[in-house]
This record gives C-alpha cells, sequence and structure tokens, in this order.
C-alpha cells in the first residue's frame, strides 16, 4: 500500500513543523525564539515537504532500518522459530516457548 494512501486521514500535529527559529541578539547574550510559518509560503512548503519525505535518516518518523539490517532480523527470528518446531517434532513433549515475533525491524532500530 502506497504511503500516500496511508496518509490519506492522518492528521498531523504541524505545529513544531511549521515553526523555525531566529536569534535575537542582546547586549551580553543572545536568545533563540520560534517563529510560526505560514503554511502556504515558500518556506513552510519547504518545511512540510521535507517533513513528508521518505529521506533523513535518525529521526524516528522518516527513518527505516536499512535492508540488510531488517533482512538479518527476519532471518534470526525465522531460524529460531525453526530450532524450536524442529525440537517439537523430535520430542513432542517439548513445549514450544511463544516467541513475541516483532514484525516491524524499524522497533529494534
Amino acid at each position: 500500500m502506497a504511503r500516500t494512501i496511508r496518509r490519506k486521514k492522518h492528521k498531523y500535529n504541524y505545529s513544531h513543523v511549521l515553526s523555525t527559529s531566529v536569534r535575537i541578539e542582546m547586549r551580553l547574550f543572545y536568545r533563540y525564539i520560534r517563529v510560526p510559518l505560514d503554511r502556504h509560503s515558500k518556506e513552510g512548503k519547504q518545511a512540510l515537504a521535507k517533513y513528508h519525505s521518505d529521506t533523513g535518516f535518525g529521526d524516528y518518523r522518516h527513518a527505516t532500518p536499512p535492508q540488510s539490517y531488517r533482512r538479518m532480523m527476519n532471518k534470526t527470528f525465522v531460524r529460531k522459530e525453526k530450532t524450536d518446531l524442529a525440537k517439537w517434532k523430535k520430542n513432542p513433549d517439548y513445549e514450544i516457548p511463544s516467541s513475541v515475533r516483532v514484525r516491524n525491524a524499524s522497533w529494534y532500530w
């Protein structure tokens, strides 16, 4: 399913996205204040496009683990499940532990 379909009815809180920090110089020190952006201005549109883009790494909203990491995590889970099933086939009295399989590798990332 495309991300645009999943996002279609989702409501976002853009208060942190549609604001920028401005440095105000004072006599002995400086201060940063947050200034809101208009969502229809050029800067506001760029901020929203950057927020919804799939690029950006390290921020939990955008980041997905690399394919190699996801493949490794899936193989680990499958291998553990197969060994438990093989132990059960050899010994029907063996109790298979209920594994909590998180299907999303991003949870570990």
